[in-house]
């Protein structure tokens, strides 16, 4: 798994999410990057630690589609081809055209960013400057794409 940012609350949550809903299903959750990070670059230095420390990876599991083309053309110049070598599966559902389509997960981005004003409109309203804490969890939608290899 290609580690996101640690010090981000929402990339070890979604780090642990992951985790568990692997574990749900019987599988171990595997190697996972000691760096951490989410653009193209750091998809390219995880796929090399990944391949260096467990060349036996048949899944990697990005923090954000950047990460997860990262990972993809350094696959490449390994010699791994995506899907039949490795899987890859990315994080934000941002759409690239191009002969592979990759597997991810929509974010809303949009009700975020709404809802993110919404709270700083409420504390400046607010006459101490605070409003109370907020966690919200929005639902994703999985992108089908082809960069994911059908299990046995």
């Amino acid at each position: 798994m290609a580690s996101a940012a640690a010090v981000a609350s929402t990339g070890r949550a979604r780090m642990n999410g992951i985790c568990d809903a692997l574990r749900e299903a019987g599988v171990e959750p595997g190697y996972v990057t000691r760096n951490h990070g989410y653009g193209y670059r750091f998809g390219q230095e995880a796929a090399r630690e990944i391949q260096q420390h467990a060349p036996e990876t048949t899944c990697i599991i990005a923090p954000n589609d950047m990460a997860a083309w990262g990972c993809i053309d350094t696959l490449r110049t390994l010699g791994r081809r995506t899907p039949d070598d490795i899987s890859v599966l990315g994080g934000d559902g941002i759409p690239v055209p191009g002969e592979l389509e990759l597997a991810s997960f929509y974010t809303p981005a949009y009700e975020m960013g709404r809802l993110g004003a919404e709270l700083l409109l409420n504390m400046a309203e607010s006459k101490s400057g605070r409003t109370a804490a907020m966690r919200t969890v929005l639902p994703v939608r999985v992108i089908e794409g082809n960069t994911l290899r059908q299990c046995p």
